[in-house]
């Protein structure tokens, strides 16, 4: 970057996709970007366009020593100089930046929700008290440890914990028997409470603004037109759609709880009635990329917002429509998903796969590859499995990829994080699924 930079920001929780996007859409205007979270591996210790990164405590084990940490860092890469100096969370540490925003505030522009707004929306039970009461269409909701009489509920139910991204958790419920075993499953798993949510039908849609003092300066949707996993998880396919459905509800809330920052708003719709509003994320959403690459650069507009700058109309309003975007990596595991949709598809894998890997344990590479090959076309129904396969492969064909970047290819490393997570933990991280 060459000359003095315009600004200095620090994007927290720098393994997420949601990070570098942002790094990539400011350090196009001359903002001087620095990576931070509690792990060195991340997509913006890649990246050509990050300065520096720093590490810091979770702030799920130790709340003060969090912010203590992030407090020094920020002092460490104060700018000598009078440019603006921003902090923006880009993760689900939002909340508690959000709560410390006025100490952290006497050293740096905190770009995220003030805490009294971020209250009456977060987490998901705050957030059905507030559109309850602003007469907003959700759908029927419960929290965990208030249900007054379970045999008032409609069955099937879905349980969700009251503070995760990405799905984690979301566990469909079909008879009263099962419930108090999957809020204690929560409890356990995730060390917080549920609620307990009405079964919708409908599509899902994302509705994202960037607003000041209530008012929506601007905003985007898209569909999921997949996800991962299939019924429940994250969008990873995702294509552009006209937001005038959407904002009707969203400008009341907002306005309601005088929102100054981002917001990523999900909605369930049949396309017939007024949808359903199901819970606020006040961050960056999984489909920051594709906001931008249909026109709408939030990252940009929340910077000109909290630097107090003016926001033109062409940044604003040249929305496109139809645009389709892809998450790395997942977009081929849904289509694996949609293939292998039952037990005996996946007992067939089992199975050849324990066949491979003892002769791979015996040094023999090119047995354990034939017969792998050879067990799947023997006993793998292709004929129902290739075209749900193929279904979801053409999709992902049309959409572009938020990851690859011709102009910062080394910021693909960072998805060493997502295999060392699956190494260690036999599972995606969370950032990913978001």
């Amino acid at each position: 970057m060459a000359g003095t930079p315009e600004a200095r920001v620090i994007i927290t929780h720098s393994r997420s996709l949601m990070a570098l996007v942002a790094a990539h859409s400011l350090s196009k205007k001359n903002i001087e970007i620095i990576g931070a979270d509690t792990v060195d591996l991340t997509f913006l210790s890649f990246s050509k366009y990050v300065k520096a990164n720093f590490t810091y405590g979770s702030y799920f084990d130790d709340e003060e020593k969090f912010i203590q940490e992030l407090e020094k860092n920020i002092l460490k890469y104060k700018p000598i100089n009078e440019i603006p100096y921003l902090l923006i969370p880009s993760h689900t540490e939002t909340p508690i930046i959000s709560k410390y925003k006025a100490r952290l505030e006497k050293h740096i522009i905190v770009a995220c929700p003030d805490y009294e707004s971020l209250n009456q929306l977060h987490p998901k039970d705050k957030f059905t008290d507030t559109v309850k009461n602003l007469g907003i269409k959700y759908p029927q909701t419960l929290n965990s440890k208030k249900i007054p009489n379970e045999a008032n509920l409609k069955f099937p139910v879905l349980v969700k914990p009251i503070d995760c991204s990405g799905g984690k958790g979301i566990t469909k419920v079909e008879n009263k028997a099962d419930i108090n075993k999957v809020i204690k499953d929560i409890e356990n798993e995730f060390s917080q409470s549920s609620i307990i949510q009405e079964l919708i039908d409908g599509e899902d849609y994302c509705l994202t603004v960037v607003c000041k003092e209530g008012e929506i300066l601007a905003s985007a949707a898209y569909t999921n037109i997949q996800r991962f996993p299939c019924k429940t998880g994250a969008g990873i396919i995702r294509e552009a759609i006209k937001p005038e459905t959407f904002l009707e509800s969203a400008t009341k809330l907002m306005k309601a709880v005088n929102w100054t920052g981002i917001a990523e708003i999900d909605y369930l719709w049949d396309k017939k009635a007024e949808p359903y509003i199901l819970e606020v994320n006040p961050r960056f959403g999984g489909g920051m990329f594709q906001c931008i690459e249909s026109g709408i650069d939030f990252p940009l507009i929340l910077y000109k917002i909290f630097t107090k700058q003016d926001i033109k109309i062409s940044e604003t309003g040249s929305f496109t429509i139809g645009t389709k975007t892809k998450t790395p990596i997942l977009w081929l595991f849904a289509a694996l998903d949609e293939m292998l949709n039952d037990e005996e598809d996946f007992q067939v894998i089992e199975n050849a796969w324990q066949k491979a890997k003892a002769e791979l344990k015996a040094g023999d590479l090119y047995h354990a590859i034939i017969d792998f090959k050879n067990e799947i076309i023997e006993n793998f129904d292709f004929s129902d499995n290739i075209e749900k396969f193929q279904k979801t492969f053409s999709k992902a064909l049309e959409a572009k990829n938020e990851l690859i970047n011709k102009d910062d290819p080394l910021a693909v490393f960072g998805l060493l994080f997502i295999i060392s997570s699956l190494i260690k933990h036999k599972k995606l991280p969370a950032e990913i699924l978001r």
